[in-house]
């Protein structure tokens, strides 16, 4: 409900609005991902760390992602 409020102030045609839905959206992203980052990176084992956090990242990206510039509009 929050960031739907914060989504219609950026559309509100005030620049400084804009940029503080901006800043306030941010920093929820930021507190998100700096949790789920570090769970992601400690649920691999030192040795096989980069590789697995990079793999698992970019296949995501593959299948979510890889299929949106096909993908009809609307």
């Amino acid at each position: 409900m929050f960031a739907y409020l914060l989504v219609l102030l950026m559309g509100s045609g005030s620049v400084t609005a804009a940029v503080a839905a901006q800043i306030v959206l941010g920093q929820f992203e930021a507190a998100y991902m700096a949790v789920i980052l570090a769970t992601i990176v400690e649920a691999f084992p030192a040795r096989v760390r980069a590789s697995g956090v990079g793999l698992g990242d970019n296949l995501a990206s593959i299948l979510v992602g890889g299929s949106a510039p096909t993908s009809p509009p609307g």
